[in-house]
């Protein structure tokens, strides 16, 4: 019977720790496929001849034709079609929310369930890292230097695209080490962090120079340097801010700088927070809220609550993270937002929060919450994690001379911002978004930067 024929039935589940053994620290608790497990999965792919799953895919990968390498148990053939399209194919395997990208257009969920295209990523990812990750041919030097600003998954990606083309490309990043969000953002019980590291070890490989603890405040210094052009991938580095009384308190933290705290303790600098025994309130309703009440629990907090203002259908983060949660006994309290945080002595004591209902929908078209005037309630906590999303760093954005367009960089469809050959793009850009996304900006804009630098 060919590849083609084969069409079993049933997703595959993959094996997962106990909620009691994942909450005693921060390794990853979905065990990967075997060969033959990876083997049956694709061949679960039903070959659409007008692949849903390829549209959703922000990088444009060819799933298909991945899926069907992977069924033939041609896995050099899989794992190029993955990393010519994504070079953090790996990193997107283990964070990527498929729920909502690829596996959500599926065509096979309409028989069974959809194929398990981001634990096949997994897989291939795996295979590389043993037997050696595919290389490209690099196109010969064109003498064009190039100044990325920002070490994370958009910036690496448009520098990684630029060096194949023969361009000497630069990153600069304020941090210890490159990465961004791949390092600072996700904690180890969602990927060994080998997995981002080597990815962006592959991206040295073709010559592209990272300088840390370097941070650029203005474009012309580069320029002055020699850089005929500047991509700029800063990311969102700002919390955005409850702006309630009590948000001074000590015990108030902001949840990205609070799990860049913890990432940095497990990575040897510093000493992790200590939650032994405490109450803690989440504040939000995304993945990063999420992966913050999954942190306290590992840092020994007796109790996590979720507070979110919509209710569950809105919540943007991830089913499979909410789940998660909820296995390991995070409490969600739906439709209510803080007032204010009560304190005694300078130190969190409770939180004081009102019911919400659902009213007409807002510009995002999601139901706008409305307080319920009297129905305020309080919680008792001692530690509050803001996790409500991030913003730009104004005054950083201020010296590079761009047009801003709601305290983003505003770009044209060739992501080149107002200033003559400087591109932009990733979260500075779109306000947000996933790795998958961040890594297609960086694609785009090296494209765009090359025409740019070539004269067309």
């Amino acid at each position: 019977m060919s590849v083609g024929r084969i069409m079993p039935m049933g997703r595959l589940k993959a094996k997962e720790l106990s909620p009691a053994e994942r909450v005693k620290g921060f390794i990853p608790y979905v065990e990967d496929y075997t060969l033959d497990q990876a083997v049956y999965e694709a061949s679960r792919c039903l070959w659409c001849h007008d692949p849903p799953c390829v549209t959703k895919c922000p990088a444009g990968i060819m799933i298909p034709e991945f899926l069907f390498a992977l069924a033939s148990r041609d896995l050099r053939t899989a794992a190029k079609i993955l990393r010519e399209s994504n070079v953090f194919a790996g990193v997107c395997g283990y964070v990527c929310p498929v729920e909502k990208l690829c596996e959500s257009a599926c065509v096979r969920k309409d028989l069974d369930e959809p194929v398990a295209i981001s634990m096949l990523q997994r897989f291939i990812y795996l295979y590389e890292k043993e037997n050696g990750f595919i290389a490209f041919e690099k196109a010969p030097a064109t003498g064009k230097k190039v100044a990325v600003i920002g070490a994370g998954p958009a910036g690496l990606a448009a520098a990684y695209e630029l060096a194949k083309r023969g361009h000497d490309v630069t990153v600069f990043d304020y941090m210890e080490e490159p990465g961004g969000l791949l390092l600072y953002g996700i904690l180890p019980y969602k990927y060994d962090w080998s997995v981002p590291l080597t990815e962006i070890e592959y991206v040295r490989g073709y010559g592209v120079k990272i300088v840390t603890g370097r941070k650029i405040d203005s474009l012309d210094v580069l320029f002055k340097e020699g850089y005929q052009a500047v991509f700029i991938a800063s990311g969102l580095t700002k919390p955005r801010k409850l702006n309630v009384p009590g948000e001074d308190l000590e015990g108030v933290f902001y949840a990205l700088d609070f799990l860049a705290h913890v990432a940095k303790a497990l990575r040897g600098t510093g000493s992790l927070p200590d939650f032994k025994g405490k109450r803690v309130a989440v504040i939000g309703g995304g993945d990063t809220a999420v992966d913050s009440a999954l942190t306290a629990l590992r840092l020994g907090a007796e109790r996590v609550y979720i507070i979110y203002r919509r209710s569950l259908e809105e919540m943007p983060a991830v089913p499979a993270g909410r789940k998660q949660a909820r296995e390991e006994g995070i409490e969600f309290i739906l439709l209510a937002a803080p007032t204010r945080i009560i304190g005694e002595n300078g130190k969190v004591k409770a939180i004081e929060c009102i019911r919400m209902k659902l009213g007409a929908p807002d510009a995002s078209g999601r139901r706008r919450p409305e307080p319920i005037p009297g129905s305020e309630f309080t919680l008792d906590v001692d530690v509050v994690l803001v996790a409500i999303g991030q913003v730009p760093d104004e005054e950083f954005l201020s010296k590079l001379g761009v047009a801003i367009e709601k305290g983003l960089i505003k770009v044209d469809e060739k992501m080149q911002t107002s200033r003559e050959g400087v591109f932009a793009g990733g979260d500075v850009v779109n306000g947000g978004d996933t790795v998958v996304r961040a890594v297609s900006d960086g694609l785009k804009a090296a494209q765009a930067i090359d025409e740019y630098l070539k004269g067309r």
